[in-house]
């Protein structure tokens, strides 16, 4: 449930994540500090959140139904480039490119469980940039 008085100049983020639990975490995380989220359960959903919303960040996992999150970043990044960053948070190891690869792809990664602490951290960080 987002927070009544959150800030409609607060940068929205679409959060797309198929565990509807670590939705509910990180989507709230995401909001007590003062984000707007838009959340979406699949790949697919998560692209027309952000086809319609044009956020500030998508923060997605990698394996989901539907559309998974390597081929939801292709999409973005060959509609919008790098326009809008891109995190990564998966638990999931394998097709995700390691080390400098990460960053040529992702704008960030995350393994999960992530932290709030760590969340946060990154999300500012690639908000306000280097």
């Amino acid at each position: 449930m987002p927070p009544q008085h959150l800030d409609r100049a607060a940068p929205l983020i679409v959060l797309v994540e198929d565990h509807p639990e670590t939705r509910d975490i990180l989507r709230a995380v995401l909001e007590l500090a003062g984000y707007r989220v838009q959340a979406a359960q699949n790949g697919l959903e998560g692209l027309r959140a952000v086809q319609s919303a044009h956020p500030a960040l998508v923060i997605t996992d990698l394996m989901m139904p539907v559309l998974d999150g390597l081929t939801l970043l292709h999409a973005l990044r060959e509609t919008w480039g790098h326009s809008i960053p891109v995190i990564l948070v998966s638990s999931y190891s394998a097709g995700i490119p390691e080390g400098r690869a990460v960053e040529d792809h992702f704008d960030a990664a995350l393994r999960k469980p992530v932290t709030p602490s760590e969340l946060l951290a990154t999300v500012n960080h690639v908000l306000d940039g280097p």
